[in-house]
């Protein structure tokens, strides 16, 4: 008797500690306002802690174009390391979107997000908008 008690004790841990959601670190939306300009130089945001392997998350709200390419970086010791999955992404404005990356896998715990038009010299002015190192969730997977 007491057998069956503690194994169905421990069924019922497993059961719970099954349903446990999982919750991302750095999640905290930041803003940001950046200059960016179709010459193709791009506008990092400043890095910030990344504590988990979920996706970096943003959302432009306002940009001189409705799709604006996006790098999101590793940082260490000063450098800054592209490890967007495929070298780079698009997101369009006002689409909440998750970017999948290799920064924490990687090795590095702090993060940044960078901006660039797409078209040419005629495409330039602010970028504004949310963005957080870390997810609670999968938004629009934008690579």
């Amino acid at each position: 008797m007491k057998f069956k008690k503690v194994i169905g004790m421990l069924l019922a841990g497993v059961i719970l500690m099954s349903t446990v959601p999982v919750f991302a670190g750095n999640t905290n939306n930041t803003g940001y306002y950046v200059w960016t300009s179709g010459a193709g130089a791009e506008q990092k945001i400043h890095h910030r802690p990344k504590q988990n392997t979920t996706k970096v998350y943003t959302r432009v709200d306002k940009s001189p174009q409705y799709t604006m390419q996006v790098r999101v970086y590793g940082y260490l010791n000063g450098q800054y390391i592209n490890k967007t999955a495929g070298g780079h992404t698009y997101v369009d404005r006002k689409v909440d979107s998750s970017i999948t990356n290799g920064i924490y896998e990687a090795g590095y715990r702090r993060a940044s997000i960078a901006f660039r038009t797409t078209g040419g010299e005629n495409y330039y002015g602010y970028a504004s908008g949310v963005w957080s190192p870390d997810s609670t969730q999968n938004y629009k997977v934008v690579n």
